[in-house]
C-alpha cells in the first residue's frame, strides 16, 4: 500500500502527527477507535471525510510507528 497517497505530515498542522490528506485527522484516531471496538463503517460514519482506503493506511503507518519504536526499546 502507498501510504504516501492518503497520509502526509506537515510540521504547521496538528502538531507534526501523521494525518489523512486534506483533514485534520491523525492517523492514531483509527487505531484508538478501532482499539474501542468500533468497526471501519463506524469509524467513517464518525469521521466522515476518511475512506476505507485511508483507514488501512492510518493502521499501516501506526504500525509502522509503533514497531519503530519498540525496536529502540530493545536494541
Amino acid at each position: 500500500m502507498h501510504c504516501e497517497h492518503y497520509v502526509e505530515i506537515q510540521p504547521e498542522t496538528r502538531s507534526g502527527k501523521p494525518r489523512f490528506k486534506w483533514t485534520q485527522i491523525t492517523v492514531y484516531d483509527v487505531p484508538e477507535s478501532s482499539a474501542l471496538g468500533m468497526a471501519d463503517a463506524q469509524i467513517m460514519a464518525d469521521f466522515s471525510s476518511v475512506t476505507s482506503d485511508q483507514i488501512r493506511a492510518g493502521l499501516v503507518v501506526a504500525a509502522a510507528r509503533e514497531n519503530t519504536l519498540m525496536s529502540g526499546l530493545t536494541t
